[in-house]
């Protein structure tokens, strides 16, 4: 018995003292491919990013438009109150108690740096004839107009309060020597084709200026109409409706930076935009 158990046993052969243990141990990615992970992420970027970019215009858009149409909201309710159109035209720096309009601020950006901030001229009733119609000041201001400004004397940096202007044919008041060309509308009855009628507009950060929107009978911007919603502004007419327009001259998107804004002389020969502006606001 023990010599057939025995006769089953295979002898195992050591292994040499100089034959080395192998031991593979993967921590990390090699360079190459870290590489490879690094331009797949970059690619990956380059596609979602303009798309979430556009997202989120496309979502402050609609919070424009949502404001123009409170704006409309207070416009409508004002003219049904009074029988005449909101006042709209120049006012001074500070505020007129003598000459309310629906709101006022002179928004210059160099020479009356207060009237910036100034929430009085939009909430206060002695001045501001939609006060009692809108509380929250906020509607004032486009969520995509996020240009802050600085004061050349004091140095200190300040975001205006207001991005909306009003159409100048609407309720337009004689305080200046510059007037709109052709009809001016004081009611709501009078103003034609109200569908096709601008009222309010959001102007170029830069641009605004009065409470209203100047239109010349020529090719000359005498304000610039906002350009970031995607290239377009938010617009609201007559008839209570608000859209955004896309503007169709590259020249309307591209004003250089270092323009002189407030002498509202911009020349574009033969803009589409200017002829679309001056069709929409009184003819």
């Amino acid at each position: 018995m023990p010599d057939r158990v025995s006769s089953h046993l295979v002898a195992v052969p050591a292994l040499p003292e100089h034959v080395p243990m192998v031991h593979v141990k993967r921590d990390a990615f090699s360079l190459v491919e870290l590489l490879v992970v690094i331009t797949i992420a970059a690619i990956l970027a380059s596609l979602f990013l303009p798309a979430l970019a556009q997202a989120k215009e496309m979502a402050r858009r609609v919070k424009c438009i949502s404001n123009e149409k409170q704006l409309m909201l207070a416009w409508t309710l004002y003219s049904d109150e009074t029988g005449r159109l909101a006042g709209n035209g120049f006012v001074r720096g500070g505020g007129d108690e003598t000459m309310p309009m629906w709101i006022q601020g002179y928004y210059n950006h160099h020479l009356n740096f207060g009237d910036l901030t100034n929430s009085a001229l939009l909430a206060d009733p002695r001045l501001a004839q939609f006060s009692a119609y809108l509380k929250d000041i906020k509607v004032y201001k486009c969520p995509s107009d996020r240009g802050a400004f600085i004061d050349v004397k004091s140095q200190t940096k300040s975001i205006k309060l207001r991005s909306y202007a009003m159409n100048c044919h609407m309720g337009w008041i004689e305080t200046g020597s510059w007037r709109p060309r052709g009809p001016i509308f004081h009611k709501e009855s009078c103003i034609p084709a109200p569908a096709e009628k601008v009222v309010f507009m959001d102007l170029h950060p830069e641009s605004v200026c009065w409470p209203f929107v100047g239109v010349e009978t020529n090719d000359v911007f005498f304000m610039v109409p906002a350009i970031h919603h995607l290239g377009a502004a938010s617009v609201s007419f007559a008839d209570g409706h608000v859209a955004p327009k896309r503007w169709n001259d590259s020249r309307t998107s591209h004003f250089p930076g270092d323009m002189a804004w407030h002498d509202h002389r911009y020349p574009s020969p033969g803009n589409r935009d200017l002829a679309w502006l001056r069709k929409h606001s009184s003819e």
